[in-house]
C-alpha cells in the first residue's frame, strides 16, 4: 500500500509546476541564452592546434514571425578566439533567416542550426566568445570558453575527437561530424575517434580500449611512423556492434621511447526507456535507495555490474504508470528531484543523501516552508505537503546547513 501510495504521489506531481522547483538561475535566464558553443582540437604543428568551433542554435529560442503560410526568424551569430590578455586572434560572424512551413517546428527544442569555424591557436591560454543576436527582438546571448594549448612534453595527447556519421563537411573527415559524447542517438554505422598529439621522430603506437563497468574491450593497437613533423593526427575506427550498453569510457594511451602518455573520453548513448537525466547506470541504482524493496535489494547484490543496465530497465518497468507511452514518467519525475536536491542540499554529503533530499525525491516540492530560529545556532524548517497531509520537521543544530529529521522518517517499502 505504501508503495502504491508513493506511485501515486509522484505521479500526480509530474503534471504540478512549482516555484520551489523552478527557481535558482535558470528561471532568470534569458531564452536567447540557450544556444551552444563548442570546440574540438587536434595537433597543426609542433607548437600549434587547430581549434573547430561551433555554435548550435534551437529553433525554439529565437522568435519567428508569420509571413504569408510560412515562419521566418532571422539573426546573427559569431564565435571569436581572443588571447586571456584580450587581443582577439580572429572573429567569424553569420548572418542568417530561416524560414519553416510550421509553427510547431518554430517552437522546437530539438531542431536547431550548426555554424563552424577553424582557429588556429599557438602555446597559451585563450577564450572562445560566443554571441547570439535574434534580430527581431534585439536581444542577445553570451557564452565563454577556456582553451588551453600548454602541450609542451613529447609525447603527449590532446583530448579525442569523437566523430559521428552524418552527411557533410564539419571541419574534420567528411560525412563525420564531431559530439561531445553525451546522450548520442543509436548508430547503424561505425564511430569514429580522432587521436592527435605531440610526438618525437620514431615509430609510436596508440592503443584504444573501450571500458563498461569492469569490461574492457581493445579497439585498436597499431604502430605508426613519424617522419619527425612533431605532431600527429589518426582516425580510429570504433565498430559500431560493440557499443551496446548506455555508457562507456574510451580509454586512449599513446606509447613511445619507453614512454607512456594516457587519456580517457566518455560516451553516452540514448535509449528507449531511460531518462535523459540518466548517464550513469550504477549511480542512478544508487539513488533508487528510497523505493527499492528489499527483494530487488537482494537481486541488485546478487548481480554482477553487465548485468546492472537490464535490472535498473526491470526495476523501473514494474514501477511505469503508463506503458503505452514511450518515456517512464515516474522515472523522469524521480531523477529530476534526484537532480534539484543535488543542485539545493548538499552538505556534508550529495544531496540526495541528505534528509531533505530523501523527502523531496519522495514527496516533491512542499507546497509551504516555515524557517525558525530556535536559538543562535539551531535553526528549523518545517515543510508542509497538503496533498498527502504530511509535515516534515528539520533541525540545523550547528548552523552549517546540515538538516536532519526531527523524527526519523521509516517506511519499509522504501
Amino acid at each position: 500500500m505504501k508503495k502504491i501510495l508513493f506511485v501515486l504521489t509522484l505521479v500526480s506531481l509530474v503534471l504540478g509546476a512549482s516555484q520551489y522547483q523552478r527557481g535558482g538561475r535558470k528561471r532568470n535566464m534569458d531564452i536567447v541564452d540557450r544556444f551552444v558553443i563548442a570546440s574540438f582540437s587536434e595537433s597543426y604543428s609542433p607548437d600549434s592546434i587547430r581549434v573547430v568551433a561551433f555554435v548550435e542554435i534551437p529553433y525554439g529560442i529565437i522568435q519567428f514571425i508569420k509571413k504569408g503560410d510560412q515562419f521566418e526568424a532571422s539573426y546573427e551569430a559569431s564565435l571569436s578566439m581572443v588571447e586571456k590578455k584580450g587581443k582577439q586572434i580572429n572573429r567569424k560572424i553569420w548572418k542568417e533567416t530561416i524560414t519553416l512551413d510550421s509553427y510547431e517546428e518554430t517552437k522546437s527544442k530539438r531542431r536547431n542550426i550548426k555554424h563552424y569555424t577553424t582557429f588556429i591557436i599557438p602555446k597559451g591560454d585563450f577564450i572562445l566568445n560566443g554571441e547570439l543576436l535574434d534580430l527581431d527582438t534585439r536581444k542577445k546571448g553570451r557564452k565563454t570558453q577556456k582553451i588551453s594549448n600548454k602541450y609542451s612534453n613529447k609525447p603527449s595527447l590532446l583530448p579525442s575527437v569523437l566523430l559521428l556519421p552524418f552527411p557533410g563537411d564539419w571541419g574534420f573527415k567528411q560525412d563525420f561530424i564531431p559530439t561531445l559524447g553525451k546522450r548520442i542517438k543509436p548508430m547503424d554505422q561505425d564511430f569514429n575517434l580522432l587521436v592527435s598529439g605531440f610526438i618525437k621522430k620514431g615509430p609510436y603506437r596508440i592503443k584504444v580500449s573501450i571500458v563498461n563497468g569492469g569490461e574492457i574491450t581493445e579497439i585498436s593497437s597499431q604502430e605508426y611512423q613519424n617522419d619527425g613533423s612533431g605532431h600527429f593526427s589518426e582516425y580510429i575506427p570504433i565498430p559500431i556492434e560493440q557499443i551496446t550498453k548506455l555508457k562507456y569510457d574510451i580509454d586512449i594511451e599513446l606509447f613511445q621511447n619507453n614512454r607512456t602518455v594516457k587519456s580517457q573520453s566518455t560516451l553516452t548513448l540514448s535509449r528507449a526507456g531511460i531518462s535523459k537525466k540518466v548517464t550513469d547506470i550504477e549511480f542512478a541504482l544508487k539513488q533508487m535507495k528510497y523505493i527499492l524493496s528489499n527483494e530487488e535489494r537482494k537481486t541488485l547484490r546478487k548481480s554482477s555490474k553487465s548485468e546492472w543496465e537490464e535490472l535498473f530497465l526491470t526495476f523501473w518497468e514494474s514501477r511505469d504508470p503508463d506503458t503505452t507511452t514511450i518515456n517512464n514518467e515516474l522515472m523522469e519525475e524521480y531523477y529530476k528531484r534526484v537532480e534539484y536536491t543535488i543542485e539545493h542540499f548538499e552538505s556534508w554529503q550529495p544531496g540526495w543523501r541528505t534528509d531533505m533530499g530523501m523527502i523531496y525525491i519522495l514527496f516533491g516540492p512542499p507546497n509551504e516552508i516555515q524557517r525558525y530560529n530556535s536559538n543562535y545556532t539551531q535553526v528549523r524548517q518545517i515543510w508542509q505537503y497538503y496533498r498527502v497531509n504530511k509535515t516534515f520537521s528539520f533541525i540545523d543544530e550547528n548552523g552549517f546547513g546540515d538538516y536532519r529529521l526531527e523524527t526519523p522518517f521509516i517506511s519499509s517499502g522504501f
